[in-house]
């Protein structure tokens, strides 16, 4: 078989592939923004389960704490949406992403909205708790390196610093993985398919060694991307299957998406494993390594069987298509609100419905922190986010290369347009 890389394939062969709206060409997927949408809602019944105490005491509890499996789905997507640009670069399908570009839009995408949930917060929650320390590690999403900072409030905001460091680790893993010209297709797939599997023993190890010995503090160390590699790996992988379609295990896996009923029944299976006690009791962390192991592992082979579909799968199949209508796109796009606000909602829904700590209520707060949750989020999609977003474009103004003559020719240059701008570059008299 020949080392060259095959072009891509229409729309309907590699899941929801196509021109993006702004004609960039750059490939498409409308079903992913469902997905999202999906493990947002999840994880909101995870923690209301778990605060509510129905996840510990109830017979139906087990399914809804391993509705944590919300987080892996958000680092798997992750891996696969922000490095597909990168993969595509290295097998010549694209122009090399530019890094501040790139961690520009990420700003854009993650702090203006985080930033107006961590002030009502610290106005309304936790206006008694925070010092200069506490508020400067916060808003720049550092918490997670001092464990004593950490707000009660916005506890789950652990995941967006693991996300922070994936944005800065990226590119300098995509400049590393770079594909000179003497290396064949072949070889790379099988260098970054290597690199993803190094990645998931990077993860299992750590978190191997943050349960299993005195190496690393687990409220600290245990939060960091090292323990989440394997799942933002796997994403990776993913997105160099799609990318390079042409080659023998990337059609073992596009035949497996093509059949979504079957990935999902098999993701269901496994999620129904992880919901048994080889997991460990019902809580948000692990107590032993096997226990962690297993629902790592778990946790992330569910995840890509219920991906894979959507990722690699057929555009026109059932589920692709009920994911990418309009409202599978708008839970999508406000999902990153629905996790920001649901558990720092969560915490004052329990304060006016007068519920204790594991005091149940359960399906009285779901449906109340839900309505809350979904207007909170939508505006700030229409506020803050959209508004935000559309500053990706935004470059600073160019400096003038040419020295000009003097302050006043400066200044004509800049308000009476280029052709002033010549004039201003002629040398003074």
């Amino acid at each position: 078989m020949a080392d060259t890389v095959t072009a891509a394939p229409p729309a309907a062969a590699v899941g929801m592939q196509k021109p993006s709206a702004t004609g960039s060409g750059r490939p498409h997927f409308p079903a992913l923004d469902g997905f999202r949408g999906i493990a947002a809602i999840i994880v909101l019944i995870s923690h209301v389960g778990y605060e509510s105490g129905f996840s510990i005491r109830t017979a139906w509890g087990a399914p809804i704490m391993r509705m944590d499996i919300g987080v892996t789905l958000f680092f798997v997507l992750s891996g696969f949406l922000l490095y597909r640009p990168y993969a595509a670069w290295h097998a010549g399908q694209g122009r090399q992403p530019r890094t501040g570009r790139f961690l520009w839009a990420r700003a854009l995408r993650i702090f203006p909205a985080y930033w107006v949930m961590l002030t009502v917060v610290v106005l309304t929650i936790h206006q008694h708790d925070v010092t200069p320390k506490i508020l400067t590690l916060s808003y720049l999403l550092l918490q997670t390196y001092e464990p004593s900072v950490i707000l009660d409030a916005i506890g789950h905001t652990w995941t967006l610093c693991t996300e922070i460091s994936w944005y800065v680790f990226l590119p300098v893993l995509a400049l590393v993985l770079f594909r000179p010209s003497r290396r064949s297709a072949r070889a790379q797939v099988r260098i970054e398919l290597a690199v993803v599997a190094l990645f998931i023993v990077t993860g299992l190890v750590y978190g191997a060694l943050v349960r299993g010995t005195t190496l690393i503090n687990p409220y600290v160390g245990g939060y960091w991307l090292p323990h989440f590699l394997g799942w933002f790996g796997a994403g990776m992988g993913l997105a160099v299957l799609s990318v390079h379609n042409g080659t023998r295990i990337a059609a073992g896996f596009r035949a497996l998406a093509a059949a979504p009923g079957t990935c999902w029944l098999a993701a269901a299976a496994v999620y129904a494993l992880a919901c048994t006690p080889i997991t460990g009791p019902r809580l948000l962390v692990a107590l032993n390594v096997w226990e962690g192991l297993a629902r790592e592992v778990l946790y992330l082979t569910a995840a890509l069987l219920f991906l894979l579909p959507g990722v690699l799968g057929d555009a026109n199949s059932a589920i692709n298509r009920a994911l990418a209508k309009p409202a599978g796109v708008f839970l999508g796009n406000i999902s990153y609100s629905i996790y920001l606000w649901h558990f720092p909602m969560m915490k004052m829904v329990f304060r006016w419905t007068d519920t204790p700590a594991f005091g149940g209520r359960f399906l009285l707060n779901l449906g109340v922190l839900c309505v809350v949750t979904l207007v909170l989020a939508t505006l700030s999609w229409y506020v803050v986010e959209k508004p935000a977003l559309s500053l990706k474009s935004w470059r600073p103004p160019r400096r003038i290369t040419a020295p000009l003559a003097d302050p006043v020719r400066a200044w004509v240059a800049r308000h009476r347009g280029p052709r002033a701008l010549r004039l201003a570059r002629r040398p003074a008299p």
